[in-house]
């Protein structure tokens, strides 16, 4: 099976009670031999069959909010 990674690293930032929680996910973006895309964080498919349009534009937005962290 094909299977094309685009690994990112996500920092978050949440609060909890007023202190400052930092979160860092594994996100990366399979890309299945039908041409489908599963999304996976952590190494757990969170959504699958997106398309590859649908797949690139995820990408640039958590790029983007990656580049704001």
């Amino acid at each position: 099976m094909r299977a094309l990674q685009e690994r990112l690293s996500f920092d978050g930032m949440g609060s909890r009670l007023g202190s400052r929680m930092d979160i860092m996910a594994s996100i990366k973006v399979r890309v299945a031999e039908d041409g489908t895309c599963s999304i996976c964080r952590n190494g757990t498919i969170i959504s699958s069959g997106l398309t590859r349009s649908q797949a690139d534009q995820l990408v640039a937005v958590l790029r983007a909010i990656e580049g704001h962290a």
